[in-house]
């Protein structure tokens, strides 16, 4: 299991250096720098989904950590931790 799966939460700065995969509305408007704490021309932003279970897939292919909406379930993927993002 990776160590940020371990964690209680996440701060933004634990993402800085992972490979991260938001959603296209994430990627397109305006919230990227005021949830991750930077602009998504210094994150490693490695894919987009519109779908939470195509997240789930290139997540649970190792591609990468998601970020998804507070409240959302990923079904049927025993192998994926959700964790909560926190403020620094």
């Amino acid at each position: 299991m990776h160590p940020l799966a371990q964690k209680e939460t996440v701060a933004p700065e634990d993402l800085w250096d992972q490979p991260v995969i938001v959603s296209r509305q994430l990627y397109q408007g305006p919230g990227m720098e005021r949830i991750l704490g930077r602009n998504k021309e210094m994150l490693n932003i490695v894919a987009t989904y519109n779908l939470m279970f195509n997240g789930s897939l290139m997540v649970e292919e190792g591609m990468g950590y998601a970020v998804v909406a507070a409240g959302w379930v990923v079904a049927n993927f025993s192998e994926i931790t959700l964790v909560d993002l926190v403020e620094s």
